[in-house]
């Protein structure tokens, strides 16, 4: 049975599925039931796994090199993982939503299976051009805006500037920066990615950046995930 979360402080209609699990010991901790003080937010294609363009399906989803050893980092140092990604793929009728929930339980069974623990996935089905009129929509959720980042601070009880992002697009950027966190890391495509999301993104990224000259979210653009420092 899939997992949709039905949080009640979910006040934006914020979509999530938990990780359903309950074997997440890690580093001498429950994973599951250790206090938050610090959240790592990552979105999904092009940090977690290479973009194909629209995965939707286990055999196309191709980790990122150093992930796992990301989120490993992360369990150990006590700090909640959590996915925030847009699907407009579903609201486009490529894949269902049912579809993106039964990959997500996967990747979490994959990540768990390397001694890694990924808290939750909340994601954005909606697009302003979706072909689903279900899903058409200007929504809170579909990141720039930050409607998934501000529920998932509101889920694990946390304070914005004890948040961390992990982007692959400038949109990630502007979404931290936004969200008032602490630090947004902008990790440009990897090899294999074939979307075209990342052309200009460098530009786009400096232009960004003088636009909210004086925010006080640090950001950092890395190579490789081993880069980052929490």
């Amino acid at each position: 049975m899939n997992n949709y979360d039905s949080t009640t402080g979910n006040v934006l209609g914020i979509k999530s599925i938990v990780n359903s699990s309950h074997d997440a010991t890690f580093a001498g901790q429950d994973a599951t039931t250790s206090v938050a003080t610090q959240l790592l937010l990552l979105d999904r294609d092009g940090v977690i796994n290479i973009n194909h363009g629209y995965v939707h399906k286990s055999a196309d989803f191709d980790l990122v090199d150093g992930i796992v050893d990301l989120v490993k980092r992360a369990n150990v140092a006590g700090i909640k993982v959590a996915v925030v990604t847009n699907q407009s793929g579903i609201g486009r009728g490529m894949y269902s939503e049912e579809q993106f929930v039964d990959l997500s339980q996967w990747m979490f069974r994959v990540f768990q299976q390397q001694g890694a623990w990924i808290d939750k996935v909340y994601y954005c089905p909606h697009h302003p051009q979706a072909a689903i009129t279900a899903y058409k929509q200007q929504c809170q959720c579909r990141k720039p805006e930050t409607g998934m980042l501000e529920q998932a601070i509101s889920d694990f009880g946390v304070l914005s500037q004890n948040c961390s992002m992990i982007g692959d697009k400038a949109l990630d950027v502007e979404c931290a920066i936004r969200a008032k966190l602490a630090k947004a890391f902008y990790f440009p495509a990897v090899a294999g990615d074939r979307s075209d999301a990342n052309i200009g993104s460098g530009h786009e990224l400096l232009e960004l950046l003088s636009r909210y000259e004086g925010s006080n979210t640090k950001v950092s653009t890395i190579g490789s995930l081993s880069e980052v420092m929490f």
